[in-house]
């Protein structure tokens, strides 16, 4: 199957959305339009990264014989989240540790299992733990992967019902919300997402069953609504709720739309880069911005002087980027020893 580059470029622009958004979202004073009415770019950026990962998911389960096996999800799963994970976490842990000179004692010792199995940002909202990076996306995702499986089943054996079923299920789910967890982190609030990535790919990308009429007529609605969406306020938190996971895929399907871009080879090469290393930018951009407000939160700056530090920002990223890729890919190397070493 030939790799359908509209992927990559929505995966860019999440990238690009989350790194803007959460260097901005504490700039109180300045007046960027860093929130919509019913979302933030946070809140887009990452219904995009659901889909995505909905989608990519079942064009790859999807290859060979189609049968689910078990080991080599698990295992492809772990590889994907798990070496870049550690590896930024015991840089951040590390470099915490020099600042501080402690490990913090008022945090019982035994949570560092949160740590260990990415589960600590989910689950900050209960008790402090040793969270350093990946914030709570890194646990939902995780969470995530362990139900996709059972839904991709379902959508393939049932594709007619299902998406209706789960619509259902989902306003259930929102309309009787009662736990301390808030929805918009919750995993299974991403469902919807993760479905609509799995339609868009199994007809779309793998079936292809679109023409440019329909393109044109689903652009021009998905406009229409986002427009809408992001001017008028509800003040019903259930129905701005819905209005998030509406606005999340309308920004899909207007993305996707521009991946006539990648034709170009420069903003191709560009795109695919940023594309292929989101997931250790994701990591380490979050980390690297507060160690930047601890030196700077109580210095009053001038907006030429906050371009300067979002420029310092962006900077610092790329390195620890790229270290936390090159160290995470020797780790993922020396797994994949193991079982060579076995049967030799």
């Amino acid at each position: 199957m030939k790799r359908d580059k509209s992927l990559d470029l929505v995966r860019c622009v999440a990238c690009i959305l989350i790194v803007v958004y959460h260097f901005f979202v504490e700039q109180k004073d300045i007046s960027f339009g860093i929130s919509t009415s019913n979302n933030s770019l946070g809140g887009l950026a990452v219904s995009l990264f659901f889909i995505i990962s909905g989608a990519a998911l079942y064009l790859s389960m999807s290859k060979g014989d189609n049968r689910f096996h078990a080991g080599t999800y698990i295992y492809k799963r772990f590889k994907a989240i798990y070496p870049a994970f550690w590896t930024a976490y015991i840089i951040a842990f590390l470099y915490r540790f020099f600042l501080t000179r402690q490990i913090d004692p008022s945090i019982p010792i035994h949570r560092i299992w949160l740590s260990i199995t990415g589960m600590d940002g989910l689950f900050l909202y209960a008790a402090p733990n040793f969270y350093l990076v990946g914030d709570w996306f890194i646990g939902a995702i995780i969470i995530t992967y362990m139900y996709y499986p059972l839904v991709k089943y379902l959508i393939d054996r049932f594709p007619k019902v299902m998406w209706a079923v789960v619509l259902v299920l989902f306003i259930v789910y929102v309309q009787t919300y009662f736990y301390q967890m808030e929805l918009r982190h919750n995993p299974f609030s991403f469902v919807i997402e993760v479905v609509f990535g799995i339609y868009y790919a199994k007809y779309f990308i793998k079936e292809k069953r679109y023409n440019k009429t329909a393109n044109i007529i689903v652009f021009i609605a998905s406009v229409v609504v986002f427009v809408f969406l992001l001017l008028f306020y509800f003040d019903n938190e259930n129905i701005r709720a819905y209005a998030m996971k509406i606005m999340g895929i309308a920004l899909f399907l207007i993305v996707v739309q521009f991946k006539f871009i990648m034709n170009n080879a420069a903003l191709n090469m560009s795109v695919c880069n940023i594309s292929a290393n989101s997931y250790y930018i994701f990591l380490v951009h979050h980390f690297i911005f507060a160690q930047l407000m601890m030196r700077f939160s109580n210095v009053v700056l001038s907006k030429v002087e906050y371009a300067a530090l979002f420029m310092l920002y962006i900077i610092l990223i790329i390195p620890f980027t790229l270290i936390v890729k090159v160290v995470s890919k020797k780790f993922i190397n020396l797994i994949e020893l193991i079982p060579k070493k076995i049967n030799a």
